[in-house]
């Protein structure tokens, strides 16, 4: 699918734009951030050894040259959940960044696809990025809450293969979103739609697991992602509409 989303991408000059600018925000925001803390490291090392386990004994043992086998596979640890909060974070960031270029490259897939979602005037785009930037920022909250849970349970045998599948699936639905918003899906015909097409965002999860096993790749190629889900959704609900039509043809499905 992110393929397929690439090739909608490079073949469109409007919808390349739209995938680059947020990606290229994204990327000047985080690196002024790496840039800021090793800046003023002395205001941001105090609460990392105060929060973070084994940071301070570290600290402390570099001082007086001594390293241990713990502290160094605590240190490891720590740079891989670092690395790893890094990429969520910036999944997250460019979710919200994104918000206004996503809806109207949404939009502009679905109507080639001849979907025809309601038209996207400046009010109407104004009041969906409004709402999405809404839900971005809400599923932050959600997504912290419901991650540090999933983070826990990882650590079971079991947790080590439901928590990937699980968040691939949130993140798989998420790549959808933006279409059912420019089609003014209700939750209920979104979640229908996720039942009925459940093989498909499998599927679009496992993609994601395989990318996202390098660290930022996913939020890079978030963009791509998103076109090839807005394509895929159009194919999906054309096929649905055609189906719908067959069984009742006096049915007049949802445009």
């Amino acid at each position: 699918m992110p393929f397929r989303g690439f090739m909608l991408v490079i073949t469109s000059f409007r919808l390349f734009l739209l995938s680059v600018i947020p990606v290229g925000i994204c990327i000047a925001f985080v690196f002024w951030l790496i840039w800021w803390f090793m800046k003023n490291p002395f205001l941001v090392l105090p609460y990392a050894m105060k929060y973070v386990p084994g940071l301070q004994s570290f600290v402390d043992n570099l001082k007086i040259g001594e390293f241990s086998i713990f502290d160094a596979i605590l240190q490891g640890l720590f740079w891989v959940f670092l690395i790893l909060f890094a990429s969520y974070f910036s999944y997250l960031l460019l979710s919200i960044i994104g918000a206004p270029f996503y809806s109207l490259m949404s939009s502009m897939i679905l109507s080639r696809k001849n979907v025809q979602p309601p038209p996207m005037g400046f009010v109407r785009w104004f009041f969906t990025t409004l709402k999405m930037f809404t839900i971005s920022l809400l599923k932050i909250l959600f997504f912290v809450s419901v991650g540090g849970f999933l983070f826990f349970f990882s650590f079971l045998p079991a947790g080590m293969i439901l928590v990937p599948i699980c968040m691939c699936l949130m993140i798989s639905y998420d790549c959808f979103d933006f279409s059912f918003e420019t089609m003014t899906y209700s939750i209920r015909e979104r979640w229908s739609f996720f039942y009925q097409n459940l093989s498909a965002f499998a599927g679009l999860a496992f993609i994601i697991l395989l990318v996202g096993t390098i660290p930022g790749f996913f939020s890079l190629t978030l963009p791509l992602f998103i076109a090839g889900g807005a394509e895929l959704f159009g194919d999906l609900h054309l096929a649905s509409r055609k189906k719908s039509s067959i069984l009742d043809p006096e049915t007049s499905p949802r445009a």
